[in-house]
């Protein structure tokens, strides 16, 4: 499978919906009204794809037409305001069905912050659910406020509330065979935007805007979540050697509303796996993912890194009650059926500082064109760095940051070429402008993933465990997965030596100091 293969995230969604069709590609956990006991419903990738035909033809019609003009320098765009999973993925790609760029906003932003977003992101329509009816019209009203202030084009932006939703009904409406709901998809030139992601706000007051056409988007699924994965995850001699399989189910801890959990989900369309979400607009609880687990059998966890401290006190809790030996084998057997637990978040910063990992915050580098992650280098600082085109070939437009031996500031350790350079592995994009003037912007990496290895015998669980404990500020470790190539440890801090003088657990969580990327 190679990213260029594909024009468009549409045409890669619908080859891979064709081929998989029969297959199941959502199963969504929800509660009954008739029964007490929580079920598992699910949807094909044929049952997904008519049903966001449909949905793609209605909305059409309420659309504005300014949104379907192909080709602009800045394309138009729909934001999802959505707090259900199962919505956020037939959102996305109805939207994409309709031709338009698509940005997620996370539901914990305050109106201010999305009326920034509305602009930046040049939104013509706002897709949300019933509960966010105030904070979208009211960020609408603000950036109508600031435009005026601007004297800027104060063109009106679209809304439509989705309190219409009707999981069964709309199985029902797409699965009648006299109905036609095919609708011409609006696909995407070669180098469209096609989607935004939110960066963290590094150093300005708001998020920005990281703008990515679909070989970007499919580049990074691919080289910075999939490839190095599949690297280590080597099964025996004679047996396919995948990572991710069309047999694999996949547990979804959190809302699928951000860029991060998009990308992971394009993942499992593409390897024809199936994936677990929660029907209901609040995070799921340990006991829902454990009862989900229990049910679907996942072999693969993706969730946030606060889903392993939930997990962690949920243990230790059962642990000081008393735990049943029943409910202890459910556990047992629902950590030893996952063979990847994945978790978006910066590691501990101490290896943060040490093994080299997100190297454009290491080296200090500021904001340039206001963006997030677009970099300028002075003359001086270029005598120690070099760019190298992506596999040797100049016409590509990937290239990854070499830092040379002569760096000041490279750890020894570092190095990973014969001639004492570090090949970061950090991937950027030469941009320029009218007047010649470039700079550099950052957008991946080939291998964002923090694995420990010992000498001779690869990754060794073992080996984490003890460079947890080496970790100063870490008291004790759990870990998930224990005894496979890949696995998420949950870890007690010790107080008296957290970072930024945070007071509690809670606020270490809150901040970052505790998410960790463990693979």
């Amino acid at each position: 499978m190679s990213y260029t293969e594909y024009d468009s995230l549409l045409q890669a969604f619908k080859l891979h919906a064709e081929y998989h069709k029969n297959r199941t590609l959502v199963r969504y956990y929800y509660h009954s009204e008739s029964s007490s006991k929580p079920k598992i419903k699910t949807l094909t990738y044929n049952q997904v794809d008519k049903i966001t035909d449909y949905v793609a033809k209605e909305w059409k019609k309420t659309i504005p037409p300014s949104s379907f003009v192909p080709g602009q320098q800045q394309p138009q765009c729909i934001v999802t305001l959505i707090d259900n999973s199962l919505q956020s993925i037939l959102a996305f790609f109805t939207i994409l069905k309709l031709g338009v760029a698509y940005l997620p906003i996370r539901d914990c932003y305050n109106k201010e912050l999305i009326a920034h977003l509305l602009e930046q992101s040049n939104a013509t329509y706002i897709i949300a659910s019933k509960i966010y009816r105030e904070e979208a019209f009211k960020a609408i009203e603000i950036l109508h406020q600031v435009k005026k202030s601007k004297e800027e084009d104060q063109s009106a932006i679209g809304v439509k509330i989705w309190d219409d939703f009707d999981i069964n009904q709309l199985v029902i409406l797409t699965s009648e065979p006299t109905q036609q709901h095919q609708i011409e998809n609006m696909s995407h030139h070669n180098n469209s935007i096609e989607y935004f992601e939110l960066s963290g706000g590094s150093t300005g007051k708001y998020p920005k805007i990281i703008r990515r056409t679909a070989q970007q988007f499919l580049y990074s699924m691919m080289e910075t979540m999939v490839s190095p994965i599949q690297q280590q995850q080597q099964e025996s001699d004679g047996e396919e050697k995948r990572w991710l399989k069309s047999n694999d189910v996949v547990l979804f801890t959190s809302n699928i509303n951000v860029g991060s959990i998009i990308t992971k989900l394009f993942a499992c369309i593409f390897a024809g796996a199936s994936i677990i979400v929660f029907y209901q607009s609040s995070l799921p609880t340990v006991h829902e993912i454990i009862t989900a687990a229990e049910m679907c059998k996942p072999s693969i966890m993706f969730g946030p890194p606060t889903v392993l401290e939930k997990l962690a006190i949920y243990l230790l809790e059962k642990e000081e009650k008393g735990i049943s030996l029943d409910e202890q084998l459910v556990i047992d057997n629902v950590f030893k059926s996952i063979k990847i637990c994945l978790f978006a978040g910066a590691p501990l910063r101490l290896w943060v500082e040490t093994g080299g990992i997100s190297v454009y915050n290491n080296l200090c580098l500021n904001e340039y064109k206001q963006k997030w992650n677009s970099i300028k280098f002075s003359s001086a600082h270029m005598n120690y760095l070099l760019f190298e085109p992506l596999n040797n070939n100049i016409d590509n437009e990937f290239y990854h940051l070499v830092i040379r031996n002569t760096h000041a500031g490279l750890a020894s350790h570092a190095a990973n070429r014969p001639n004492g350079d570090m090949d970061t592995k950090d991937l950027f994009r030469k941009d320029t402008d009218e007047s010649g003037d470039y700079w550099w912007t950052h957008f991946g990496r080939m291998n964002d993933i923090f694995i420990m290895k010992d000498e001779y015998n690869g990754t060794n669980p073992i080996l984490i465990e003890y460079e947890m404990y080496n970790e100063p500020i870490i008291e004790k470790c759990i870990l998930i997965g224990k005894n496979r190539r890949h696995t998420a440890v949950l870890v007690e801090l010790t107080n008296n030596k957290t970072i930024n003088k945070c007071s509690t657990l809670e606020e270490m969580v809150t901040k970052g100091s505790m998410s960790i990327e463990l693979i």
